[in-house]
């Protein structure tokens, strides 16, 4: 039953060494950043623990629940539900985010809401491993929901703690975890992974092996937990980082915060629209008509995918950081990002084959790493002068929710023909459907960009007329004091 496929072995190495590397990159670098208290290397390596397990599960939250469904209802009737339970991950944050906020400002403690949220992961787990089934993967959908929605805590704590005025410092250094995090969760899926058998194995099997990746969640969140009662943190620094933020007080200048978490949601779709599963269905089905084996490439690199994202997505932020933002205005960072990623969308349209789609995984995810990080250190620069109980990062998280609630609505309905697509060979007609659905996605993925762009644009005007303002009425006091 549990015979291992010799092929994974490839990636699960590859895997391993490249997780060695980034490991051995990151320890480098975080010698060469220096903060006051040493203890921000602790919460560097709890945020990189928390974020293994809810990557882990996201990631085959939506891939077993096929397998779930054919298991428990012996049908393919329901295959349309595969949306549901990305759809349920995303709109959990919607709605824990902002209460997260509200309990911050109750406790006065962000520590106290990431010892919530590991337990409710806990509980969340135990049913999946214990009973593998549709209702209880939507509830550990809900709680893995509940950990990602929580990973914001981590940069307001690291700010407030320990960086205080170095924001695109935080940003880009909180970016390694998530890259290790997705290395090593591919390799823990690659060993899972390697022991199925996609001829023989039935839906039961396969959901009895694939099991193997909720204890190893859980295994994870047991030592995150233990590792983050050694965290120490200093209550009174708690929203104390405001001195050094910008103040929220006007009307323009909160429609100016909306412009900004309106371009981090549509990132957050874009990306979601062009990676992940969404990306693995449209490889599948062109390794499934280009032949040649191809289809045997896809399964054993498909683990790649995700990590090569957020290759592209990590050296982004470490090069906006550290580097660009030190030569070049954010508008023109932005323009460029927002170009890129519109050259992405559009070579994604011409070129259809396996090759090209790797090489534009990492374009992707780069130009996704950039808009995100500027967005979220724009937003980390501000708060709200009127309230405490939700901040400006929250409501960027909470949108960025939406554009994934609503990416995962689309896509599931958009590429629905590819659902069936182990049923028969590619057809001619077939390929033309899909040649023009690529297309529609395409477009859509575009018309995202261009308003993005406007919604920059606009926030630049409103901050150009902002300033403008506040410098008119000194005319007349300069005006006065000379002739006086």
């Amino acid at each position: 039953m549990y015979n291992i496929d010799m092929s994974n072995w490839v990636p699960i190495i590859a895997n391993l060494l490249i997780l060695l590397v980034t490991l051995s990159g990151t320890l480098f670098l975080i010698t060469k950043v220096k903060f006051e208290d040493s203890n921000y290397k602790l919460l560097f390596v709890l945020y990189l623990m928390y974020w293994i397990a809810p990557m882990m599960l996201r990631q085959y939250t939506g891939k077993i629940h096929g397998d779930l469904i054919k298991a428990e209802y012996d049908s393919k009737d329901l295959l349309d539900l595969l949306w549901v339970p990305t759809f349920v991950y995303g709109i959990t944050g919607i709605f824990w985010k902002p209460l997260a906020d509200f309990l911050v400002t109750k406790f006065k403690s962000r520590k106290t809401i990431i010892f919530i949220s590991l337990i409710i992961q806990f509980i969340g787990v135990i049913p999946m491993i214990a009973k593998p089934c549709f209702a209880t993967n939507l509830i550990q959908a809900i709680c893995a929901g509940v950990g990602a929605s929580c990973i914001a805590m981590f940069t307001l704590m690291f700010n407030e703690q320990y960086a205080k005025k170095k924001v695109f410092a935080t940003v880009s250094l909180l970016s390694l975890p998530p890259m290790i995090a997705e290395f090593a969760s591919a390799t823990f899926i690659s060993i899972v992974t390697s022991f199925l058998d996609e001829k023989k194995d039935s839906p039961q099997e396969r959901v009895g092996k694939l099991k193997w990746i909720w204890i190893i969640g859980l295994i994870f969140v047991i030592l995150t937990f233990v590792v983050a009662l050694f965290l120490k943190e200093n209550k009174e620094l708690v929203f104390a980082d405001n001195k050094y933020k910008e103040p929220i007080r006007n009307n323009w200048e909160i429609v100016s915060v909306f412009c900004v978490i309106f371009i981090a949601s549509l990132a957050g779709f874009v990306k979601y629209c062009t990676s992940g599963g969404s990306m693995l269905s449209e490889m599948k089905f062109i390794a499934k008509h280009d032949g040649n084996g191809k289809k045997e490439i896809i399964d054993t690199f498909s683990a790649y995918l995700s990590p090569i994202l957020y290759v592209g997505r990590t050296t982004a932020n470490l090069l906006t950081g550290f580097v660009l933002i030190k030569k070049y205005k954010k508008s023109t960072l932005f323009i460029f990002a927002t170009s890129l990623w519109l050259l992405f969308a559009i070579l994604s349209a011409i070129f259809i084959s396996i090759e090209a789609k790797f090489i534009l995984i990492i374009i992707n995810g780069f130009c996704f790493g950039m808009v995100t990080n500027l967005s979220s250190s724009a937003m980390m620069k501000k708060y709200f002068a009127k309230t405490t109980k939700i901040t400006p990062i929250t409501l960027l998280s909470i949108l960025s929710s939406v554009g994934v609630v609503i990416g995962s609505f689309l896509n599931t309905f958009v590429k629905k023909p590819l659902l069936n697509m182990d049923t028969s060979e590619v057809s001619d007609k077939d390929w033309a459907k899909f040649m023009k659905l690529n297309w529609n996605i395409s477009a859509v993925i575009i018309a995202a960009i261009v308003l993005m762009c406007f919604l920059f644009l606009s926030q630049e005007y409103i901050l150009k007329k902002q300033q403008q303002s506040l410098v008119q009425p000194q005319q007349p006091q300069n005006t006065t004091s000379s002739s006086s």
